[in-house]
This record gives structure tokens, sequence and C-alpha cells, in this order.
């Protein structure tokens, strides 16, 4: 009976078992998100979000892409866009206080190499 695979009696859950526990837990972890999901939709409903404060910098790209698409978004988008831009604020200010010389190399050096030639 080498093709044949006999149930491992250490474990003591059969597929059938897991399979059922699988799907109560499955229904159980999906009907809090359901519910979160609703209470959270009223919350946002009434109280509306903050307009983000930009530096000078991501205010000088905000007017650039009013002045070039700004016909063309509405005003969600717009607020989007801000949105957008205030979360980028963060990250370039974090890589800006990182003190770098012209003389720093960076941390990985690209080589190309050529693949080996099998024979």
């Amino acid at each position: 009976m080498a093709g044949k695979k006999t149930p491992d009696k250490k474990s003591g859950l059969s597929r059938r078992e897991f399979a059922r526990n699988a799907a109560l837990l499955a229904v159980a972890a999906a009907a809090p998100i359901e519910l979160s999901a609703k209470s959270f939709t009223s919350v946002q409903a009434q109280t509306p979000p903050a307009a983000p404060q930009l530096n000078a910098e991501s205010e000088a790209q905000y007017q650039a892409i009013i002045q070039k698409y700004g016909s063309k978004l509405s005003d969600d988008q717009k607020a989007d866009i801000k949105r957008i831009l205030a979360a980028g604020q963060k990250s370039t200010e974090t890589l800006r206080a990182f003190p770098l010389d012209n003389a720093d190399e960076p941390a990985n050096i690209f080589r190309v190499t050529e693949p080996k030639k099998r024979s």
C-alpha cells in the first residue's frame, strides 16, 4: 500500500474537522469586521476630516497640479491630492534630515555581471 496514505493518529484532527473549524473561524471573524465597517462609516459621516496643512514645497506642488489639471478634477480629487501631498511631507522631511556628503557612497553598489555560460 505504497500509494495510499493512512491518517495520522498523532494529530487527532481529521481533514473534515479542520475544514469545519476553519469555516467557523472565518464566519466568526467576518461578523465583527462588517459591524465595525458600518460604525466607522457612520462616525466618519458625522465628523468631516480636517484639511491637511502643507509646507511651502508641497503647496507649490499642489498649485502646479491644480494649474495643469484643475479643470478636470473634482473637489474630492483635489482634496485627495492635498491629503497625499501632506502624507508625503513626513517621509520627505525624514530623508532630508539624514546628513549626507557628496563623498558618501551608496549602501548597495549595483554591479552588472554576465551569467556563467554552460558548456
